[in-house]
């Protein structure tokens, strides 16, 4: 018996918390703006062809979603030191090391 009464006991407190949570919500609800309800976010125009956009955010220097200067994309051999990416058409599933962030 002292269980079931328990229980009860248990049923009824829970039951009052979440009502007067939910009135909470309505009340405050109103007061209070959340993410869902914030302003949409303006369109993106593309970028020039060959171009590539450059974005980017780094916990060193503070900088959270920095637009840099665009890279231009170019066929040929790029300069000595340069950074560059080689595609060969004729190889399939060509390993990529990695990007250097998440997605």
């Amino acid at each position: 018996d002292d269980q079931f009464a328990c229980m009860v006991g248990k049923f009824f407190t829970d039951l009052a918390r979440s009502r007067l949570g939910t009135l909470a919500y309505h009340f405050f609800g109103t007061a209070v703006t959340f993410a869902a309800e914030a302003e949409a976010l303006s369109p993106v125009a593309p970028p020039a062809p060959l171009t590539a956009r450059v974005v980017r955010t780094a916990r060193a220097t503070g900088e959270r979603f920095a637009v840099l200067a665009p890279l231009v994309l170019s066929a040929g051999v790029p300069p000595s030191g340069d950074p560059a990416v080689a595609l060969e058409p004729g190889v399939r599933f060509q390993k990529l090391l990695g990007f250097g962030g998440s997605f």
